[in-house]
């Protein structure tokens, strides 16, 4: 796709079926360029604002066709610590304070 083409013009061929969201990607090269179009294509679709998916600092260039597909942003967990917890195994042995990313505070308090 041309980098002239309106925004306007991608969206009307989307709902025309002439071209898919999951070949955004494809299409213009780019993949945060096709994240943040899909975005704004579902945004006007359901109206609503999704502009905090869209705050991250993924390079979808890199995880796009290996981690995850018709990407429109990410977001983010909070990650606690909980310990220092005791490891008794093979490859660890000891004290230690381990990361857990989770949205339940009571997971990690102690």
């Amino acid at each position: 796709m041309v980098e002239e083409v309106s925004l306007e013009d991608v969206f009307a061929r989307i709902d025309d079926g002439k071209l898919k969201l999951h070949e955004l990607d494809k299409v213009l090269g780019d993949s945060n360029k096709a994240t943040e179009i899909r975005r704004k294509y579902i945004e006007s679709k359901v109206g609503a604002r999704l502009e905090n998916v869209g705050k991250t600092v993924i390079d979808f260039n890199t995880v796009v066709g290996r981690n995850i597909e018709n990407t429109i942003g990410a977001a983010q967990i909070p990650i606690g610590v909980a310990g220092p917890l005791r490891i008794i195994g093979d490859y660890a042995n000891g004290l230690y304070y381990i990361p857990l990313a989770t949205t339940e505070g009571a997971l990690v308090a102690q």
